[in-house]
């Protein structure tokens, strides 16, 4: 017990930096966090918040339903250890072989359903931030209780569920077995399930909802390859990868030779960090002659993309960051070259020339941005910031 205890307050030392570094995420990105549509970062911060700010509570829930079916069962508590993460209750008295097994129980059962009535609650309310986080803690709740404790006690360390497990009362053992088993598939069903996923994303994503729903309504009445392009690519902005394959497949089947699906091939392996598979996508598009020139630009950028992500993760050092910036400096330059109209492969190659000091080529790059045409217009708004950065570093150079 003594090393039971000593390694969960050395958590302590992880945890509660973690907790407070949450705390002042939450603080800084209040505004955005309680807007109408969630963003990627407001979820992981959302994520997090469950994580390191709520979930504490709901470990203590766990603790105190252990106390009190001790109390229950007529016994003390010798000594409740509470660890924001983890923790302990050691109970004092008599107890029959049954009561010890619910007293293992009665932690585990508190948590899980409070992660249950954390997603009834959330099917019951309509702000995307407070469903967001609803669902979050609702499923660290009942994972870290039906799996990370029961895998804890699995490989040998302490945990409620070898106890459990082990206990002479089969009857019991046996129907706990079954109801874990279903909580445990019922994890699995929200992780991966295609309803409760759709359901998140309309829940979280209003606006991208509404786009959801009246292109589904299209397909619906309408198959047509186009139209399940627009699908899949919907599907992707709302990270359904696997249903954006299979919108994708569809696609491919109804016209094998268009070039288009090959990009989201390429940005769903991208995300996988399966860079060298995403570049091949990418590369299929920009060196063959049916392609549009736009779509040979934005093939173009997505290489540049996969060369800057292969500087940025040099954790193996099979890359040189700066030939990996060098080469996506070319990458930009080739989308330029297909389709000069283009305004996004100027500003990309300037803000990594700014990156690599080289600024009077940034100055160039970022003059050459007047009367082009923007797929991303919040890039445009950054085009000040980069002139004032590479005109700043020049002088301050001279």
């Amino acid at each position: 017990m003594d090393l039971v205890i000593k390694s969960q307050d050395a958590l302590l030392l992880i945890i509660i930096p973690l907790m407070l570094v949450t705390a002042r995420q939450v603080k800084e990105n209040w505004k955005s966090l309680w807007d109408y549509n969630l963003t990627a970062k407001d979820r992981r911060i959302m994520l997090q918040a469950s994580l390191f700010l709520l979930e504490p509570i709901v470990v203590l829930f766990h603790e105190l339903g252990h106390a009190a079916a001790i109390k229950l069962f007529g016994g003390g508590i010798a000594e409740f250890h509470y660890a924001v993460l983890s923790g302990y209750v050691i109970p004092t008295g008599e107890f029959t072989q049954q009561q010890i097994l619910i007293i293992y129980l009665a932690g585990n059962l508190v948590q899980i359903l409070i992660g249950y009535l954390c997603f009834a609650i959330a099917f019951k309310t309509r702000s995307p931030a407070v469903v967001a986080t609803l669902v979050y803690l609702g499923m660290w709740s009942i994972a870290s209780s039906a799996i990370l404790y029961a895998l804890m006690s699995i490989i040998g360390l302490y945990g409620d569920w070898i106890a459990i497990y082990t206990s002479p009362v089969h009857d019991l053992v046996a129907a706990i077995g079954i109801c874990h088993s279903i909580v445990i598939a019922s994890v699995v069903y929200m992780l991966k399930g295609k309803a409760p996923r759709l359901w998140f994303a309309e829940r979280t994503r209003p606006v991208w909802a509404i786009q959801y729903e009246e292109t589904k309504k299209i397909v619906d009445e309408h198959p047509t390859h186009a139209n399940l392009l627009r699908l899949a690519w919907l599907y992707y902005e709302a990270s359904l990868e696997d249903l954006a394959r299979e919108a994708l497949e569809q696609c491919r089947k109804m016209d094998p030779e268009d070039l288009e699906p090959l990009m989201l091939y390429g940005w769903l392996e991208h995300d996988k960090q399966d860079l060298d598979k995403a570049e091949s996508y990418f590369m299929e598009i920009a060196k063959s002659d049916k392609a549009s020139p736009l779509l040979k630009a934005r093939a173009y950028m997505a290489i540049a993309d996969c060369q800057l992500s292969r500087a940025s993760r040099n954790a193996s050092n099979r890359v040189d960051p700066q030939i990996a910036k060098g080469e996506a400096l070319e990458a930009l330059l080739a989308a330029q070259r297909a389709d000069p109209s283009l305004a996004d492969p100027y500003f990309q190659r300037a803000v990594l020339l700014n990156d690599l000091k080289r600024y009077p080529e940034a100055i160039h790059e970022l003059q050459s941005l007047v009367g082009l045409n923007w797929l991303d217009q919040s890039q445009m708004k950054r085009v000040p910031e980069q002139m004032q950065l590479a005109l700043n570093q020049q002088i301050a150079a001279q």
